[in-house]
């Protein structure tokens, strides 16, 4: 399952994509730098030249979905709220987050059916390593490795959690 988004405003700022995939969720979100755009004509090239950055989590490291319909004044957003992670309050915030994808209103029944499908396959990747599925340490620590760069979890919580899995 795929959305894309063209974004917001004349120049679509904040377009992009969020994709289920086999093993987890890829946001993948458009960025343009206007720091030196040079006028309209400079922000319609920074805008059309855009490159997406990609963001990926797990299924077995969600923690939690946060479907935010949006409101008046403020536009709708999915959070995929990994383990350790805050909850995003607004679309502000939603739209400087990694683990958030800001979206238009009339998009808002396809991420009602993506949330759910998301806690579906969180629900059975959970389920997978319940019921016998061992994972190794090393599998633990490469996750945990992934977490830390990603910004979603502390050097400190790594190293505690590693020595944890390791017994030491």
């Amino acid at each position: 399952m795929r959305i894309e988004s063209k974004g917001f405003g004349l120049f679509g700022v904040g377009g992009g994509s969020i994709e289920l995939t086999e093993h987890g969720v890829v946001i993948a979100k458009k960025s343009a730098d206007f720091s030196n755009a040079g006028g309209v004509v400079g922000m319609a090239i920074s805008a059309a030249s855009a490159s997406s950055t990609g963001h990926t989590v797990p299924y077995d490291a969600v923690s939690s979905v946060n479907l935010s319909e949006g409101g008046w004044t403020t536009k709708p957003f999915i959070q995929i709220v990994s383990i350790g992670e805050s909850v995003v309050a607004d679309d502000t915030a939603a739209m400087a987050s990694p683990s958030c994808f800001v979206f238009k209103k009339d998009l808002l029944p396809d991420f009602r059916t993506m949330k759910a499908e998301i806690e579906r396959r969180c629900a059975a990747a959970k389920s997978a390593h319940r019921s016998g599925g061992q994972v190794s340490p090393a599998d633990e620590i490469q996750k945990l490795s992934a977490l830390v760069q990603s910004g979603l979890i502390t050097q400190a919580e790594f190293d505690a959690k590693k020595r944890q899995l390791l017994g030491l």
